[in-house]
């Protein structure tokens, strides 16, 4: 019964605003309210691209977490990275012409992190997945074509991989739904210990 009824106590959080994570997380079967959250994301110089995209996550959940005390909270932060260079959103069509050019017939990593806080817990937990992409060779007017299609513009790396009519990826090496911004197997592990820490202080008898 505990098992079943825990998150009836709780409101879930999803401090994202990005439609795949949403997407993604509702098809998981989760209820939860969208409330994005706005911190500086400045990248600190000499900060390995592992510990920017964690600290990223972690800010973003402690941020929200601070306002909704009551609340399981989840954030999220995914970076592209090529050659040790973060590749992040593009701000205008330019900038994701030159990121493809750069991806095009190349092998680069996308890293999610995400950070979950639970009142029951008193530390934030965060987990990240790396997953390796290679693109195609892409001609220019296929980029230039892509881009006009202004679907590079709010995903890190100026790409897709569910943008399936522009088929920019050869192949990967790890979760695809990472890439799409959301590793749903390394979530739902991490989902598993924390109801069972929720159990062992709640449920269990003493």
């Amino acid at each position: 019964m505990c098992k079943n009824t825990w998150l009836n106590e709780f409101t879930m959080i999803l401090a994202s605003a990005s439609p795949r994570r949403k997407e993604i997380l509702s098809q998981m079967g989760f209820d939860f309210q969208v409330i994005p959250t706005a911190i500086n994301e400045t990248h600190y110089p000499k900060e390995k691209p592992l510990d920017y995209v964690c600290r990223m996550a972690r800010e973003k959940c402690k941020s929200t977490a601070e306002k909704h005390l009551q609340s399981i909270i989840l954030a999220a932060d995914t970076i592209v990275i090529l050659n040790d260079e973060i590749l992040g959103k593009p701000t205008d069509k330019p900038e994701a012409i030159a990121m493809l050019q750069k991806l095009s017939g190349k092998t680069h990593q996308v890293i999610t992190a995400f950070a979950i806080k639970a009142p029951f817990v008193e530390t934030i937990i965060t987990r990240h997945e790396i997953t390796d992409v290679t693109f195609r060779e892409l001609s220019l007017e296929e980029i230039m074509s892509y881009a006009q299609s202004e679907s590079p513009l709010d995903k890190a790396g100026a790409y897709g991989i569910q943008d399936l009519r522009f088929a920019l990826v050869e192949k990967i090496n790890g979760c695809y739904f990472n890439v799409m911004g959301f590793p749903t197997t390394r979530f739902y592990k991490s989902w598993q210990n924390l109801w069972k820490k929720y159990y062992e202080n709640h449920c269990c008898p003493k």
